[in-house]
């Protein structure tokens, strides 16, 4: 217990130089976006920039083995966003597919010998996607993952760069070598069964709490049994993760009081995921504590429910866009009487006029101008008195306006 918690304030060594990874890592992810918003469609570059994800995978190969293994991690990803999208409409659908993802990403992790970060991330994209598609309509989803593509492409391109790394001395290896079958020794199985175990648990407490984002549970679970086979390991990285995404959500929470134009949200990104991987094989707890506020950034911003992304700073608002026409009543039911107690008028419900509705569907559409009415013939007797109201209180919009058509006929 004493060295669990000790792990909590522990920068542990290094095994390798985290810095090329890191910097391939935050260009990957931050980039996309600050393109996206200079092109004035930000929220197609949050989507984009979940094919960054792929650049995690290999960080400590060379680069010319990185080209061989990158296209399978970003086609898996691409292939989990893609479930996401189609199942993303129905809840049980989206619940039953959560569990499948994670079982076939376990299967194709552990048998080819993936390594970290694991599982986590298939199903971290395939809950992105199907809850964009959950709270958006299909055409925005499709675009989201047409972005994706976009996004994996840049990425390759990225994680294929010898940034700050030297020219290995051994020859490159085959792809069989980089990725080699695993032969479902002991540990791999270990691995799958508890990927298996916490998929389907997790997807049925999802489907009870929030079948929209029940991902979070499984994403959460797979990353902690699933990296190490150790008991201890395993304990100490959920105690970890869950200090670490408490502090986390706080951060979020102080993050959203800041308002923040897109470019900002690019460079919060960038610096978040250079944190992350210059301290995530140091400190789990403190990756943890800018994971979470990453992550739902990003989830938040693709969907287009972040509040990041809805400051009116950045050019939007929790508002909605489409135009406020103002209210008028058709008719009214009552009338005052004449020499009587007046009723009060009961207004329909504001209607837009049928007029309003046509111009906003087609703004080109010339306004229709209203010919005024001809003045009244000269020695023409005025209308009669029994016509006018007879009460005090305010006019009904109705009766006022028969009452001017009353008053300008001739």
């Amino acid at each position: 217990m004493r060295e669990l918690w000790s792990s909590l304030f522990r920068l542990d060594p290094l095994t390798a130089p985290a810095w090329p990874r890191a910097v391939r890592a935050a260009i990957a992810l931050g980039l996309p976006v600050a393109i996206a918003a200079l092109l004035g469609v930000p929220h197609l570059g949050y989507t984009a920039a979940v094919g960054s994800f792929a650049a995690l995978y290999g960080g400590t190969l060379p680069a010319r083995e990185r080209a061989k293994a990158v296209p399978f991690v970003a086609a898996g990803l691409i292939a989990a966003a893609a479930l996401g999208v189609a199942v993303g409409w129905s809840r049980p659908l989206t619940v039953l597919g959560l569990a499948l993802v994670a079982i076939i990403a376990a299967v194709l992790v552990y048998g080819f010998s993936v390594g970290p970060p694991g599982v986590m991330f298939f199903v971290l994209v395939y809950g992105m996607f199907a809850h964009v598609r959950a709270l958006t309509s299909a055409q925005a989803a499709i675009e989201g993952l047409l972005a994706l593509l976009v996004g994996s492409v840049l990425t390759y391109v990225i994680a294929i760069m010898p940034l700050f790394e030297k020219a290995p001395d051994a020859p490159t290896r085959a792809l069989g070598d980089i990725l080699p079958r695993s032969g479902w020794d002991d540990a791999a199985r270990l691995l799958l069964e508890r990927t298996v175990v916490v998929a389907v648990i997790g997807s049925v407490a999802g489907l009870v709490v929030d079948p929209v984002r029940a991902y979070w549970i499984v994403a959460a679970g797979v990353a902690v049994v699933g990296i190490s086979v150790a008991r201890t390991a395993t304990v100490n990285r959920g105690i970890h993760r869950m200090i670490g995404t408490v502090l986390g959500a706080g951060v979020y929470l102080l993050l959203v009081l800041v308002p923040w134009v897109p470019l900002a949200i690019a460079a919060l990104l960038a610096a978040l995921q250079l944190g992350i991987e210059l301290v995530i094989a140091r400190n789990y707890a403190l990756a943890l504590i800018l994971i979470t506020p990453l992550v739902l950034v990003l989830t938040g911003a693709a969907a287009g429910s972040s509040a990041l992304s809805r400051s009116p700073a950045n050019g939007s608002s929790t508002r909605s866009s489409a135009p406020r026409w103002p209210s008028r009543s058709r008719s009214c039911r009552s009338r005052c009487s004449v020499g009587g107690a007046a009723k009060l008028p009961e207004h329909r419900p504001a209607t837009v006029p049928a007029s309003a509705r046509r111009r906003a569907r087609n703004p080109g559409l010339p306004t229709r101008r209203r010919v005024p009415a001809p003045a009244p013939r000269a020695g023409a007797p005025r209308p009669s008195a029994t016509r006018r109201r007879a009460c005090t209180r305010p006019p009904c919009p109705t009766v006022a306006l028969q009452t001017r058509r009353s008053r300008s006929a001739p």
